[in-house]
């Protein structure tokens, strides 16, 4: 199976979703600088593309891994959302997972998904090598501020299997 490692996308951006908040600095989770996209929850789309994947038109996408290091002010807990998506208005693709709880304001990263994760998305190569695929992140909660430092998304695919027969040997002559 091959990876394309961990990748950091190169565009960011707040995405409306009605009556949720804008993100400060949207542009900021493209690295790991220390410096945050923050949001007052419930938030509006942080929607992450730009990642340049070139996965080869003939492999099969096996598995999704997005880290999210993120942290939270405010009181008791914050969570948001990871979905992907196949365009940047998001167009959100799969399934949305499981909600990552984040807790103080120390930075730290969850890995939602993994190498055998599809996310229910039926991904093909050209999906994922399009220039508008990425994950969208957001918060349904009421309190706290959320704080995004980085987003990265590994694809893991391999290629398929296949059968080369050899061409038949010519009979033997002679008496063995």
């Amino acid at each position: 199976m091959a990876s394309t490692g961990n990748v950091f996308p190169t565009v960011s951006a707040s995405v409306d979703r009605a009556g949720s908040t804008a993100w400060t600095s949207p542009g900021n989770v493209v690295s790991d600088n220390a410096t945050d996209a923050t949001a007052v929850v419930p938030t509006d789309y942080l929607v992450t593309s730009g990642y340049g994947f070139a996965i080869p038109t003939n492999a099969v996408i096996v598995g999704v891994t997005v880290r999210v290091e993120a942290s939270e002010s405010g009181g008791g807990a914050s969570d948001y959302i990871p979905q992907l998506h196949s365009a940047t208005t998001p167009t959100l693709i799969g399934s949305a997972k499981s909600a990552e709880a984040v807790n103080g304001t120390t930075k730290v990263i969850s890995t939602t998904g993994g190498v055998t994760d599809t996310w229910s998305a039926g991904l093909t190569p050209a999906m994922v090598n399009d220039a508008g695929f990425g994950v969208s992140i957001w918060s349904t909660d009421t309190t706290n501020t959320l704080a995004i430092d980085f987003v990265t998304i590994a694809i893991e695919y391999s290629f398929p299997f296949s059968v080369v027969m050899a061409p038949p040997r010519p009979a033997r002559r002679g008496g063995r």
